[in-house]
């Protein structure tokens, strides 16, 4: 396929391996631009599961924490990374209280700078009360800090929604 011109080899970065799309699919996307959408990644995701392959694709160096031990914890028991545009700019650590329908998030940490902050923390916030949603939560606690200006934001937007 690659000799017959129907898909393009692409070097992304620094990363080693070559990936492949289809031509055409390129050529439509050429020019355009894409909205910056924010994803709490699970833990068991395929791109984030391989600790070599997020470090190569997103620079980050990412290790799901429930098996370490607590006092070896930097981030939270399942902290979930959060993917803004095409960075992960941060990590998510939410714990579902079924019984009190409570959505706790313990943690929020912004690792890497963002442009529209204001718009970051309303998609955030969406996704947070669709994960409390999904998890049989109607209340979602969270209390920043009071130096933490996205945590602000993002505890504004959460009371809104």
């Amino acid at each position: 396929m690659l000799d017959a011109g129907e898909i393009v080899e692409i070097k992304v970065g620094s990363h080693p391996a070559s990936f492949y799309s289809n031509k055409n699919l390129l050529e439509t996307l050429a020019g355009k631009r894409i909205a910056k959408n924010v994803h709490l990644l699970s833990p068991f995701d395929n791109a984030v599961i391989k600790r070599k392959r997020i470090q190569q694709l997103f620079d980050s160096d990412y290790q799901i924490e429930c098996y370490v031990t607590a006092a070896k914890r930097k981030f939270g028991y399942f902290c979930l990374p959060i993917l803004y545009g095409n960075e992960i700019v941060g990590r998510l650590d939410p714990k579902a209280d079924r019984k009190n329908s409570e959505f706790n998030i313990k943690c929020l940490h912004l690792e890497k700078p963002v442009k529209d902050l204001d718009a970051y923390t309303s998609k955030l916030a969406g996704k947070i009360r669709r994960l409390a949603d999904f998890n049989a939560c109607e209340k979602i606690i969270w209390e920043p800090s009071r130096s933490d200006r996205p945590g602000k934001l993002l505890a504004e937007k959460l009371k809104n929604l």
